[in-house]
């Protein structure tokens, strides 16, 4: 899983890249960002995510070995981080496609991820580029 860190930050430092809408979502209109604002607590890709390597008991963006971090309304990974825009659910508690607005290496940039959960796993896909991640052991995080 080492290489699950290198594709995340990655991801993160990669912004722009156009994404298929798929057919069903097409005529739909897209509701302004500030419409979709995230509410707390609601989206269960929440908390605190591990790749290869990464070291639970870190706080999120301190190292390449810590976990990153998704709460209701940002994104935290090392070097960069993201305020969360909009959350459209595509599968009700399964499959979202989230919007950020992010900064990496002081470099602004905004991005679209979509996120897929199984029971203690997330995926996450951008473009064509993805990366898996475990549920950090509650036990393990920094407190």
């Amino acid at each position: 899983m080492r290489r699950a860190l290198p594709v995340l930050l990655l991801l993160a430092a990669c912004g722009g890249g156009e994404e298929t809408v798929p057919s069903e979502e097409a005529g739909a209109p897209r509701a302004p960002m500030a419409q979709t604002r995230p509410a707390p607590g609601v989206h269960p890709f929440q908390g605190l995510w591990a790749g290869e390597g990464t070291n639970c008991a870190l706080s999120p963006g301190t190292a390449p070995e810590a976990p990153v971090e998704i709460t209701a309304e940002r994104f935290t990974g090392y070097e960069n981080a993201c305020d969360l825009q909009s959350v459209r659910v595509l599968e009700a508690n399964v499959r979202f496609r989230v919007g950020m607005r992010c900064e990496g290496e002081g470099m602004p940039y905004e991005r679209e991820v979509t996120y897929t959960l199984s029971p203690d796993a997330l995926l996450a896909e951008e473009g064509t580029r993805s990366a898996v991640f475990t549920r950090c052991d509650p036990d393990e995080a920094a407190g």
